[in-house]
């Protein structure tokens, strides 16, 4: 039997009669009498205020990152990260207005003017103080970091061609934000900013050249960002820990 819309029938079965309608609509006239009598009795229900006991957690301020490096005794190259806060120069209050004038021979100032007399004037723009670097953070090292020069098993290093990129374990990188409990207060966070790894390869000439992957939510490696100065030599000091530039993630 079928349960969905039908077809307007075309029986021809005479109506109800109208005691029935009357009843019917007595009987609905009841019910919403009832229902809305309910209705206004009814308290109204409180719901719980979710956002005050979930804050919004502000996002993490831009992140850098440098690649350090030192050279062992065993001539395996042990490579770790250090990171720190995007600095941002403070935005200067107020705008300078400019004026020009001139002594008259009464040694009056006078001001320049325009063809509809109106004063002239700049408006300049002060200078923004410059940015104070943030200090950089202790050094991150991954739990696989050493590299193992492939020059090691010959006796010329230089006879071999530039190597495969090779690279380390994965390095969660976090930042301090500051965000507004439920009771107005602020509190410091430590949330996530992102992850990332260092890639590193040996050049024809025994040095190492040296990147950056960041990897993003679906867990895609990106492309390898090499900082600018990102060569390290490999006839450097033993245990000295050399730094590329930063790279901004």
């Amino acid at each position: 039997m079928s349960i969905g819309w039908r077809e307007p029938s075309s029986s021809t079965t005479p109506p109800p009669p109208r005691s029935g309608r009357r009843f019917g609509w007595i009987a609905l006239a009841i019910l919403t009498t009832l229902l809305g009598v309910a209705a206004v009795a009814a308290p109204a229900v409180a719901h719980p205020d979710h956002a005050a006991h979930h804050p919004q957690i502000p996002p993490a301020p831009d992140q850098e990152v440098i690649v350090v490096a030192r050279k062992l005794a065993n001539g395996q190259v042990e490579f770790g990260l250090r990171q720190r806060e995007v600095a941002v120069a403070p935005k200067a209050d107020g705008v300078k207005i400019v004026i020009e004038a001139k002594r008259t021979d009464n040694n009056e100032l006078e001001v320049e003017r325009n063809e509809a007399n109106e004063v002239v004037f700049d408006v300049v723009e002060p200078e923004s103080a410059a940015a104070t670097p943030k200090p950089w953070g202790e050094i991150q090292l991954p739990a696989r970091r050493y590299f193992i020069p492939p020059a090691l098993q010959f006796t010329d290093p230089t006879d071999l061609p530039t190597g495969p990129w090779l690279v380390s374990s994965e390095v969660k990188l976090t930042a301090q934000v500051t965000y507004k409990d439920s009771d107005g207060e602020e509190k410091p966070k430590t949330v996530d900013y992102a992850t990332v790894r260092i890639a590193a390869r040996r050049l024809a000439n025994g040095d190492l050249e040296i990147a950056l992957q960041k990897q993003d939510a679906n867990g895609y490696w990106h492309d390898r960002q090499p900082p600018d100065t990102r060569i390290f030599k490999y006839t450097s000091a033993v245990g000295a820990w050399m730094a590329t530039s930063a790279v901004r993630i």
